[in-house]
């Protein structure tokens, strides 16, 4: 219903400014006509086509600015009320973007350590090299320590292995926070990642025939009842783990 609006709106747009451009065509002709034919053209007709012109003209932009403005606040609504999909080739990018600025990381997964030490997956490695680098900085109050807690599967790889200890290392030279959980069974868990109270990134990884993780979809909202949600799940889960 929403989509059928914006393109009654485009398409309202469309009309109004064919009917105008043919309207304002005429007159312009009618008046270069009778300038030809030597006949007197009042200055103040020429004024005043002017003066239409640019009002029709600024109607227009803010005709169009108006279904533009609409469209990118219908998008955003999907990113607070739901979610929305993150390209597979930017998760990695993308959530080291939110952990940079995010007091509070929790994390399930695997960081998909499976692949993690490929050629390729360098953007998987700065993601939890920035993690790392969060860790090793001190705060000047409490308000400014780092959090970081992540559920792991039992007997993790060497990947993951280093990146926990990094973590444990860090934390403890600086007085920021990082604890792990190893849990089993893991293989019907799906990944999330919740940054503070504000997002949340939903992975769902299917192991490919090469044995390799595949980061199928990737889902991210700012919802906040959704987070709360995935909150307590993960710090009572916590609790119990």
């Amino acid at each position: 219903m929403k989509d059928k609006n914006r393109m009654s709106k485009l398409l309202a747009s469309a009309i109004v400014s064919a009917v105008l451009g043919a309207v304002m065509g005429s007159l312009l002709t009618i008046l270069t006509d009778r300038a030809v034919k030597g006949i007197p053209v009042d200055p103040l007709h020429i004024v005043m086509f002017f003066a239409v012109l640019v009002t029709a003209l600024s109607f227009l932009i803010l005709l169009r600015v108006e279904t533009v403005d609409e469209y990118r606040y219908e998008m955003m609504k999907t990113v607070v009320d739901g979610f929305t999909g993150i390209e597979r080739e930017s998760i990695s990018d993308f959530a080291a973007g939110l952990a940079k600025e995010a007091s509070y990381v929790r994390v399930v997964g695997t960081a998909r350590q499976d692949v993690i030490g490929r050629r390729d997956s360098r953007a998987g490695k700065k993601y939890l090299e920035c993690l790392e680098g969060r860790l090793s900085r001190t705060f000047a109050n409490e308000s400014g320590r780092f959090n970081y807690l992540r559920v792991v599967p039992v007997a993790v790889k060497s990947v993951l292995a280093d990146h926990i200890n990094t973590c444990k290392g860090n934390a403890e030279r600086t007085g920021n926070v990082f604890l792990s959980k190893e849990v089993q069974p893991f293989t019907f868990y799906l990944s999330y990642q919740l940054f503070d109270d504000t997002d949340m990134l939903l992975i769902v990884d299917n192991e490919s025939h090469t044995g390799a993780s595949d980061n199928a979809l990737c889902l991210w909202t700012r919802n906040r009842s959704i987070i709360a949600a995935f909150i307590r799940h993960f710090d009572d889960a916590w609790r119990k783990a």
